[in-house]
């Protein structure tokens, strides 16, 4: 299988970044073909990495994977104007650079974090027929209010923005996985459909992460009998670090108790200035330590602290340092609440803070300590046994494989019969008819194609007539019946609405970026179709007046099929079901050059209502059908 990967962060950046790479390695070493677009690598200090230049894209082989790697602006500080400088850059580029990367992949999988990446989604998914896979690994637009950057008066107006860019990529997902079941539970009551909600936990670079007996005691100054508490990760106002500093500060100084702070970030100064002002001498600032020295680092801790603040947001949130530290079998000292903490309890790795404060924290870590350090060996084993039933890239990468299978599947179905399949059929009773299905819009549109290559809603292209066939799915008044062979090849389809006042235009309010994609792709391929387009949001099928009933929106059957009788049945299916909500069915069709249609409605026990022309001078007939006076 061909498979894209679509993430903003991607080796050699390290930490969280370096994650959708274990992913793509995985799916590589499963047999796929996977490439992968993602930005020049600057995270986390916004500087861009050596090799690299931020104004020139590059492809470049990894791993057994494609990375093709587009530019961006350079940021990683707390300057909200450059975070989203940087954000933007990368999601205009990704857009640009997508429809062509991933124009032949059978499924696409989004890491959702920032949401820029949405155009990039939307034009694969709109203008190549590209599936995919959203995996919420940080929850938007929440996790800029935890961080604390909408704080002004006119953060509600944006927040607004964000969910509808955020449900829209939701909607354009085929599934969408989230990483804690908190999110689950709050992407299901933001409108997601359950049956589009799939859990897939994150899971740890096992590259770096995993048991050993290495460590960096002896190069730290550090006695092998001290109990050693590490804070490894991004020194951020999210972080709330602050209560950390201070519990440490009321710890023994006598060398029997150390914490070891690496990292970087906005806040580094902040907390080495506290750090000094209350002479908390058992911790040490270490600043950044690079990728490679990470195994030896986190094998130097008995406990791996893991911070969350005070937000709700948080307690939905599943740090990736839980894995990474289940992984390498180290205990935990979490200071949070939610599904981090009740993970860790599930797990009986580590010791929970339920106060958010110093005093809380100090009393956590001296009730660990006095445990004594093979208790605590004890619990680190248990976090890895956890890991690797739960977290493990082995699971995480069959479920995520499993996703994108699925996606690609319901996407691929053919628009046809094929020859072999219709010279099997003798009759039209060897068909199946149903309502129209999720996974259906696009093989109609290709059926349509073929039953009616001149017409109008043709020459508007394959990705139009998908949205116009979607939109019979997402209307609650929407009146479809296909016609399938049993092999599930769409042979024939109708479709209609009992409320056709303002029916386009409903369409397009809920699904505005589809259709405007689409509908730009139509318009660049046939300008003089713009006005009539236009009109088209407005349609109602009538020739002027107050019109009443059903409207009978299309009709067509694969040309392939050498039977007669699937129109008939089509068309008197339909109208059974229309007849049991309107009074009347109404449809227009052309007058001129068009006799065997009509001929078609009249057999079916319609007749014409009345005749006008269009602005583009075309003829039309307005059939109409009574069901009862």
């Amino acid at each position: 299988m061909k498979i894209g990967l679509l993430t903003q962060w991607y080796d050699p950046e390290p930490g969280p970044a370096a994650l959708p790479g274990v992913l793509a390695r995985g799916l590589a070493e499963r047999g796929h073909d996977v490439r992968v677009l993602t930005g020049i690598p600057n995270y986390p200090t916004g500087e861009v990495h050596e090799g690299y230049k931020a104004t020139r894209a590059i492809t470049e082989k990894m791993g057994g994977v494609t990375v093709h790697r587009v530019p961006l602006y350079p940021s990683h500080d707390a300057s909200a104007v450059h975070r989203i400088a940087n954000y933007s850059t990368f999601g205009t580029s990704a857009l640009i650079a997508a429809p062509h990367i991933f124009s032949d992949v059978d499924a696409l999988w989004v890491n959702y974090s920032p949401i820029t990446v949405g155009p990039a989604q939307w034009a694969a998914k709109y203008l190549r027929s590209v599936p995919s896979v959203v995996h919420v690994l940080d929850l938007w637009p929440d996790t800029v209010m935890a961080s604390g950057r909408a704080t002004s008066p006119a953060s509600s107006q944006v927040l607004r923005g964000l969910n509808y860019w955020c449900k829209a990529m939701y909607g354009a997902a085929d599934s969408v996985a989230y990483i804690s079941p908190g999110v689950g539970k709050v992407l299901q009551e933001r409108g997601v459909a359950e049956h589009k909600l799939h859990y897939v936990p994150m899971w740890a670079d096992e590259n770096i992460f995993y048991p050993t007996t290495d460590n960096m005691r002896a190069q730290l100054g550090i006695s092998e009998e001290a109990t050693v508490l590490l804070y490894a990760g991004a020194l951020g106002v999210a972080q709330n670090l602050r209560p950390l500093i201070q519990a440490c500060a009321m710890l023994p100084r006598d060398g029997s108790f150390v914490a070891i702070i690496a990292g970087s970030g906005t806040e580094e100064q902040s907390l080495r200035s506290l750090s000094s002002e209350i002479a908390s001498q058992n911790i040490r600032f270490i600043g950044r330590v690079p990728q490679q020295e990470m195994t030896s680092l986190i094998s130097t801790a008995d406990l791996c602290y893991i911070s969350l603040n005070d937000h709700p947001h948080a307690q939905i949130t599943l740090p990736s340092k839980t894995q990474s530290t289940f992984a390498s079998s180290r205990a935990v000292i979490l200071n949070g609440k939610g599904d981090a903490a009740e993970i860790l309890r599930d797990a009986d790795a580590g010791w929970v803070c339920n106060e958010n404060s110093p005093e809380g924290i100090s009393n956590t870590l001296m009730t660990a300590m006095s445990a004594g350090r093979l208790a605590i060996k004890r619990k680190g084993e248990n976090g890895r046994k956890y890991y690797l039933r739960n977290f493990s890239q082995k699971v995480a990468v069959e479920n995520v494989e499993k996703l994108l299978q699925n996606a690609a599947s319901s996407s691929n179905h053919p628009a046809s019969l094929t020859q072999a399949d219709a010279e099997l059929l003798s009759s039209p009773h060897q068909l199946h008819y149903r309502s129209l299905r999720q996974s259906d819009p696009r093989a109609a549109a290709k059926l349509h194609i073929a039953a009616f290559p001149n017409f109008f809603l043709s020459q508007l292209g394959e990705q139009f007539l998908t949205e116009f066939y979607r939109a019979f799915i997402n209307d609650e008044s929407s009146i479809s019946v296909v016609a399938t062979h049993p092999s599930g090849a769409l042979a024939g389809i109708c479709v209609g609405t009992s409320e056709p006042h303002g029916f386009y235009s409903r369409l397009v309010k809920k699904r505005v970026i589809p259709f405007a994609l689409a509908s730009a792709q139509a318009s660049l391929k046939n300008p003089r179709a713009i006005p009539r387009l236009l009109r088209g949001f407005f349609y109602r099928g009538e020739a002027g007046g107050q019109v009443n009933g059903a409207l009978l929106a299309s009709i067509c059957v694969d040309p392939s099929i050498r039977i007669s009788g699937v129109g008939q049945q089509l068309i008197t299916r339909w109208m059974s079901a229309a007849s049991s909500q309107c009074d009347s069915a109404f449809l227009t069709t052309d007058a001129n050059g068009n006799d065997h249609v009509n001929r078609f409605y009249q057999r079916a026990g319609w007749s014409i209502e009345s005749t006008f022309s269009t602005p583009e001078g075309r003829r039309m007939n307005r059939y109409q059908h009574i069901f009862r006076s």
